[in-house]
């Protein structure tokens, strides 16, 4: 058993790891059901009925996170040069 969303469920691991390596992406060439070779509404319908959040396999892309620290990393800067 392993612990999933705040419940026990049978999690079969090739899902977990589909979903790691796909960075929560279910469909497309580079998704979780083409790496396990399953239809992406059969993969689907399995994380919701396990109750797998596929938002935590998500990272935040390097570039999102700087635009949004930008005017931070801009301010910070303006102080040192005052």
């Amino acid at each position: 058993m392993r612990k999933v969303a705040g419940i026990e469920a049978a999690v079969p691991p090739p899902v977990l790891s589909g979903l790691e390596e796909s960075k929560g992406r279910v469909s497309g060439p580079f998704g979780a059901a083409a790496r396990l070779g399953v239809p992406a509404s059969t993969l689907e319908s399995k994380i919701k009925a396990l109750a797998i959040d596929k938002r935590r396999f998500k990272s935040a892309s390097p570039s999102v996170t700087l635009a949004r620290d930008l005017p931070r990393e801009i301010r910070e800067l303006d102080r040192r040069l005052e």
